[in-house]
């Protein structure tokens, strides 16, 4: 599916085809044009009405790209990703073609920076006004901001894990910590690569991104530094949390091996006693005495409460 909006008196939003396109790149109209899942058949029309390189259109079809930027005579190429807020967390891809006189995007589905934007005819009449490097600007802007409320949420799972960690040795909680973490592990991938592509987006030696325009992908390419520190940062926080996760286990395990061994210790001269008593020898001292067998169990609480004492003591206990 195609979209196109130019600007001239005010947005006009029109049918893409191939002598429209040749008439705007001749007439020299500043355009956007909108791509969902693009056909052969429509990036064809791309090439032989616009002139772009078969290469560019290919990127424009295939997915899974690592960001990256490409500089051609007529125009920069850039791929990038931004992030859909779902458990796990969900990369798409979203390609840009920028010209001096137009702005090309792609991607697989309809996502929302791009929607946002064609609603809003004001902003975009206003970005249309400044040139196709704000209107391309804007889009990816608002892509990498939308990073930020949904690592936040993954910040307040990561808070909520930790305390239950401290807690609890439920093996679920393992289970969520891993899968946060390979979501992340996504994320991360490309974020950094990323964040190489803005930074070249802001440097001055791009003959299609205005002086003006590059202050503002500066200010994205902060953002994206406050990124990828996020992201190290939770990258820290799983860490620690899975260690202190394996402490809490081991630490538990201690405890309950200790109260074995404490019993067994504790049963260990009670069963010596039983133990003598049972033997089968005709001739031996009490087995005839009335209260022998009072006494022996006497005997044996005697000396279980002598080792609880002396336990007690050494603060085994």
């Amino acid at each position: 599916m195609l979209e196109l909006y130019t600007y001239e008196k005010g947005i006009r939003r029109l049918t893409p085809t191939l002598p429209l396109l040749r008439r705007l790149s001749k007439r020299r109209i500043l355009f956007w044009l909108d791509m969902t899942s693009p056909t052969s058949s429509e990036l064809a029309m791309l090439k032989d009405g616009l002139g772009l390189h078969s290469l560019i259109l290919e990127d424009f079809q295939m997915s899974g790209t690592l960001p990256k930027v490409d500089v051609l005579k007529n125009g920069i190429f850039v791929v990038l990703y931004g992030i859909e807020d779902t458990d796990p967390l969900h990369l798409f891809e979203v390609n840009f073609f920028l010209s001096k006189r137009f702005l090309i995007t792609g991607h697989a589905r309809l996502h929302h920076s791009c929607e946002q934007l064609k609603q809003d005819k004001e902003r975009l009449g206003l970005l249309f006004r400044r040139g196709a490097d704000f209107l391309m600007h804007a889009l990816i802007d608002e892509e990498i901001d939308h990073y930020f409320p949904v690592l936040q949420k993954v910040d307040d799972r990561l808070d909520r894990l930790q305390d239950r960690v401290l807690h609890s040795t439920d093996p679920g909680l393992l289970n969520k910590l891993f899968a946060i973490k390979r979501s992340l592990l996504d994320v991360r991938k490309n974020a950094f690569p990323q964040r190489e592509v803005i930074g070249l987006l802001a440097k001055r030696d791009s003959p299609f991104i205005s002086s003006d325009c590059e202050l503002y992908f500066r200010d994205v390419n902060d953002h994206m530094f406050r990124l990828t520190y996020m992201l190290d940062s939770f990258r820290d926080i799983i860490s620690t949390t899975l260690d202190v996760h394996l402490s809490v286990v081991s630490n538990k395990m201690n405890e309950v091996m200790k109260v074995l061994t404490i019993i067994a210790t504790i049963m260990m001269p009670l069963t010596l006693i039983t133990g003598i008593y049972g033997m089968n020898f005709r001739f031996m001292p009490e087995l005839a005495w009335k209260y022998g067998y009072f006494f022996s169990l006497l005997v044996m609480a005697v000396v279980a409460v002598l080792f609880l004492l002396y336990f007690k003591r050494k603060r085994w206990l």
